[in-house]
């Protein structure tokens, strides 16, 4: 990964970090989580469609998830994009 491609996805990460930070943000992070079954088996027995549907849903919390877990310097990006 180039220099220019992580600080894209840091910046990235940074901006859901800053949106998922305020009360309105932590409770649509919430109804995602339900919505997209972060803590519910997506496995529906005899359908792999509808398994592989709501697979597809939770990535997307659990990406969400990894980017908030991010620990990120601001300021090292900065530098990194002077670069």
């Amino acid at each position: 990964m180039t220099v220019r491609q992580e600080v894209m996805q840091n910046r990235i990460a940074l901006d859901i970090q800053k949106t998922f930070a305020t009360d309105s943000g932590q409770k649509a992070l919430d109804a995602l989580s339900k919505k997209c079954r972060e803590h519910v088996a997506t496995y529906v027995a005899g359908d792999s469609h509808h398994t592989a549907y709501y697979e597809g849903m939770r990535s997307v919390i659990i990406w969400l998830r990894i980017q908030l877990a991010k620990n990120i310097n601001e300021e090292k990006q900065k530098e990194a994009v002077n670069e």
